[in-house]
């Protein structure tokens, strides 16, 4: 091979071969979603990074690098974490596309129909958790009814509005 200027992508290899285009660097889509979840259920039960990382037995660094998808998750860790999180397993990998190599993360909520919420949002996840401490089911009835009629109502004045 001759020295000088490295090919670029979309150069040719000998006999003619197209060299498959570099693919992006940073998290793959399947470890940035199991990462989102784990923040997620992580939230919901009101833990801090700091102390699920005490009960995992590492740094909290290691625990944001789990959740940003940037180190993935070992198959035994991840059972650890579904038990500390108390959901089960398959629970990290709900919404994601069936060929998550061809979507993007709002590519696979689109595609799913699902109504798409803010879960990366502290706010969001803490109103979950707080509704969830809620034991009265009058009183969670009565919550959801009010939510649900000022969620309505900007609606109803998007609508209207010029």
């Amino acid at each position: 091979m001759p020295r000088g200027r490295p090919r670029s992508a979309s150069q040719t290899l000998s006999g003619g071969e197209k060299k498959p285009p570099v693919k992006k660097k940073g998290p793959h889509l399947v470890d940035r979603h199991v990462g989102l979840r784990v923040r997620q259920r992580r939230t919901v039960l009101g833990l801090s990074q700091q102390s699920l990382a005490a009960h995992l037995g590492m740094s909290f660094q290691q625990v944001q690098k789990y959740e940003s998808g940037m180190n993935r998750i070992s198959a035994s860790r991840l059972l650890t974490l579904a038990q500390l999180l108390q959901a089960d397993v398959g629970y990290f990998f709900d919404g994601l596309p069936s060929d998550p190599h061809q979507a993007t993360l709002g590519e696979a909520e689109a595609a799913s129909g699902a109504v798409h919420l803010d879960w990366h949002k502290r706010e969001t996840l803490e109103l979950v958790r707080a509704f969830c401490g809620i034991t009265d089911p009058a009183i969670r009835e009565q919550l959801i009814s009010l939510i649900a009629s000022c969620g309505q109502g900007l609606v109803d004045r998007e609508l209207t509005m010029p």
